[in-house]
């Protein structure tokens, strides 16, 4: 009798933990795959950028209609759209204080730009810059970790016309040219690089990277990243490039000790501190379009012309998670701040926002 009833408490014992691990493991695994599938945030053309607000609230993103799309993350909904006037929204992003907004509008030719300058409470225009001349690309960058000062305060554009390049630092506020960074001369050829592309700043404000592009005379191409102090305008330390395609993305960790550049499907990584390298990420079957790293420096999320980004673990140096879900090119990625979501922008005329955490 004492022997029935210990097996009869064992049974109803084992009844009730599968009554709480049941139920907790179809919940872990309904969450996963919630994971997995993205919220979508439908545009009328394709999305070149996305950027969050710093309370994470609110995601901008723009468009090839010439809008930049406000959307309430929280539900899903987009909560208002800016004509800019022009044509592709290329770059938009916030200030650390959320209040100020700065997006980068390619004209209708490609060598007309325009930086515009919004103030967010309430959200109007307070001024834009224009640029005129073979520019490939615009940036904006922090000026530094005082919420008194803005974020958005300095404007860098590459100007090359296949003869001398260089970097222009703008003040958007002045409307004028604050300095001028020189790049390395190539000793080999003894001259400066032909084009510059593939800027970024760093999160401080005090760096800039970009890369320095020389092309030989059998057409063979030089390439070098460098980095300057934006303040004294030296160039602090460079890495030699070497594969013949020209980068067109790199990316800054927000603690300042890492830097990913793409190299067409890889992506290398350097220690920012050194120049040493620390790995290569490999896995993309078409070029790297995007990167961004989450704000703990723990991930990197990568966005390719092969529809699909890729999470990749920054200790191990492999990709932890394939995200599908876009029809065509992922042109940007973001982080939200606090590093739980990951918003995309795509070829595809969607964006999307990926629970990550």
């Amino acid at each position: 009798m004492y022997r029935f009833s210990l097996n009869k408490w064992h049974h109803r014992r084992a009844k009730l933990a599968c009554l709480v691990v049941v139920p907790l493991v179809l919940y872990t695994i309904i969450a996963a795959r919630m994971s997995w599938h993205p919220r979508t945030l439908r545009h009328p053309d394709e999305v070149k950028s996305v950027a969050f607000s710093p309370d994470g609230k609110t995601l901008v993103t723009g468009c090839d209609d010439g809008k930049l799309h406000f959307w309430n993350v929280q539900i899903d909904q987009q909560v208002k759209e800016i004509k800019t006037g022009l044509h592709d929204v290329e770059s938009v992003g916030f200030s650390s204080d959320d209040k100020t907004l700065v997006n980068a509008v390619r004209g209708k030719r490609d060598n007309y730009w325009t930086a515009q300058v919004w103030d967010v409470f309430p959200l109007k225009l307070k001024h834009d810059t224009h640029f005129t001349g073979d520019n490939d690309w615009i940036a904006v960058s922090p000026a530094g970790q005082s919420l008194t000062i803005s974020c958005l305060k300095h404007l860098s554009v590459g100007d090359g016309d296949n003869r001398i390049s260089e970097l222009k630092l703008w003040d958007i506020n002045k409307h004028t040219a604050t300095s001028v960074l020189k790049p390395i001369i190539n000793r080999a050829l003894g001259r400066l690089p032909d084009a510059i592309s593939a800027v970024a700043f760093s999160p401080d404000g005090r760096t800039l990277i970009a890369e320095t592009l020389w092309t030989g005379n059998r057409g063979l191409k030089d390439k070098i990243i460098q980095q300057w102090d934006i303040h004294t305008g030296k160039v602090l330390r460079a890495w030699p490039q070497w594969d013949d395609e020209e980068t067109t993305t790199v990316a800054i960790s927000h603690d300042n000790t890492q830097i990913a550049i793409r190299n067409w499907n890889t992506i290398n990584l350097f220690d920012l501190q050194t120049g040493n390298w620390r790995g290569k990420l490999t896995g993309h079957k078409d070029q790297v379009l995007s990167l961004a790293f989450s704000p703990d420096g723990k991930l990197l999320a990568s966005g390719s012309a092969d529809h699909t980004i890729r999470l990749w673990d920054l200790q191990q140096h492999k990709s932890i998670r394939i995200l599908k879900g876009h029809q065509g090119s992922v042109y940007a990625v973001a982080f939200a701040p606090d590093g739980r979501t990951l918003a995309s922008g795509s070829e595809d005329g969607t964006a999307k926002l990926w629970r990550i955490k």
